[in-house]
């Protein structure tokens, strides 16, 4: 399983969890959230750096990254 397909499965499995995790940011981190994983289908060339981003936006969240280790 290539990489992108692995980041963007777990992403979907924790979808349903993440307004709760993100907490008051939500409405923007699912705005940069969905906008990155647009890119991906749209240009698969730039997979790489959207990798790096998403996982940046992810950083910024502790929570997430513990729910995103479990």
């Amino acid at each position: 399983m290539d990489e992108d397909k692995i980041l963007l499965d777990v992403i979907e499995t924790l979808r349903p969890d993440l307004p709760e995790l993100i907490g008051a940011d939500w409405p923007l981190f699912q705005i940069q959230l969905n906008a990155y994983i647009d890119q991906f289908q749209q240009n698969p060339n730039r997979s790489p750096i959207l990798r790096a981003h998403i996982l940046a936006l992810f950083g910024h969240h502790p929570k997430l990254i513990k729910a995103w280790s479990a």
